[in-house]
């Protein structure tokens, strides 16, 4: 990397976006290498602005992209039974920075059981969080992570709530969940 511009008179600009309107990320002018910039998407827009009365030894960078996630939000499931996972298709690998949930909550469900089919994650970074209830809040049924495959999960208020969360570093082979639904009560006596 390089970075030598006349200072207070040749910038070089960063836009959070694709056109001049779009937010000012950083502006840089000096010799002084400027640190990495991130932007909030999908698109960046350089400027270089000179006033061609002094020359200096100009500027190189370079840009690397993320894809954006598989997963996004939350998803609900109405079926009586289904399966899904991590985002990524079956993919070789789940996509860093995920953050979604997905709400199981099929119509007259008294109790859902939800089996994993397959698990990896990166140990102690990225977590599958499952609860019993429509959210969060719920009664947490379990949180996993690392390699090893999670029991069979219950809830039995009818509606469970899976949230999947990753860091930006390592990926792994991810997950796949299978559930069913039960919507009859079962009476003794």
């Amino acid at each position: 990397f390089a970075f030598d511009t006349e200072a207070g008179n040749d910038t070089v600009t960063i836009y959070d976006g694709t056109t001049t309107s779009d937010p000012i990320l950083a502006t840089y002018s000096g010799n002084t290498i400027p640190a990495n910039v991130t932007s909030s998407g999908g698109s960046m827009l350089v400027t270089f602005n000179t006033n061609a009365s002094t020359t200096a030894g100009g500027w190189r960078a370079s840009y690397t992209t993320q894809p954006i996630p598989f997963c996004v939000g939350q998803t609900t499931l109405t079926a009586a039974s289904g399966t899904f996972d991590d985002g990524s298709g079956n993919g070789p690998f789940y996509i860093e920075n995920s953050n979604c949930s997905w709400l199981i909550q099929p119509p007259s469900a008294v109790s859902i059981d939800l089996s994993f089919n397959y698990f990896r994650t990166q140990q102690n970074f990225d977590f599958v969080n499952v609860y019993d209830g429509v959210n969060n809040s719920g009664t947490l049924l379990g949180t996993y992570s690392g390699t090893t495959t999670p029991p069979t999960l219950t809830a039995s208020s009818g509606s469970m709530f899976l949230e999947f969360t990753s860091n930006p570093f390592v990926e792994d082979n991810g997950w796949e969940v299978s559930y069913t639904s039960t919507n009859t009560v079962i009476l003794s006596g």
